[in-house]
């Protein structure tokens, strides 16, 4: 399959096209998508938080750009190190590489952010623009988190249940780290005020 093909499928049956970017293991069609994922969040960004006396600055989009791309690029790399571990230990049984292309390419629905935002800046309200921003953003946050799930579940063959445990130990682990150490720091402040130290 093309990696158009690819592209297609993703966006109109998205389990066939996470299967098929995960077979076909193209690292520069991932390359490609976080590019453009990386320049329209960019865009977006400066087209919906630039005040209107702020002129378009091409070199804010250029290292905006970059630092998005490289920021996405490292993100996946850990992003499906973490998620192959987790994924393996559920008893899945998959590729990291086959893993990183299909979660690369979940990524897809980002490049969507620019013409959002386009749209939305003809908007005059500074805060309704801002309120739809966020409100399509969450739409295509969750749009990606489905993919990235779908990835889990289409690489490791796993079912939809362990495919979404995987894809949840990681921030709920981290909530629950942040979450012991915010009690362990309230106790030792409890514990000087009553002078128990």
């Amino acid at each position: 399959m093309k990696n158009l093909a690819i592209v297609y499928e993703l966006l109109v049956r998205p389990s066939l096209g996470v299967r098929a970017a995960s077979e076909k293991r193209s690292i520069a069609l991932v390359l490609w998508i976080i590019l453009f994922f990386s320049a329209s969040v960019s865009v977006a960004d400066l087209l919906i938080f630039s005040s209107p006396g702020l002129t378009f600055s091409l070199i804010s989009l250029t290292w905006g750009g970059i630092f998005y791309f490289f920021f996405a690029l490292i993100g996946l790399f850990l992003l499906s190190c973490i998620l192959h571990f987790i994924a393996e230990g559920l008893s899945g049984e998959g590729k990291v590489l086959n893993f990183f292309v299909a979660l690369g390419c979940s990524l897809l629905p980002g490049i969507l952010t620019a013409p959002l935002s386009l749209i939305l800046s003809a908007i005059g309200s500074l805060s309704l623009k801002t309120a739809l921003y966020l409100i399509s953003k969450m739409i295509i946050f969750y749009w990606v988190a489905t993919l990235q799930i779908l990835a889990i579940k289409e690489v490791y063959h796993l079912s939809s249940g362990r495919a979404l445990l995987t894809y949840l130990i990681p921030p709920l682990g981290i909530l629950f780290l942040f979450s012991t150490l915010l009690a362990l720091l309230i106790l030792t402040i409890v514990m000087g005020i009553i002078g128990v130290f």
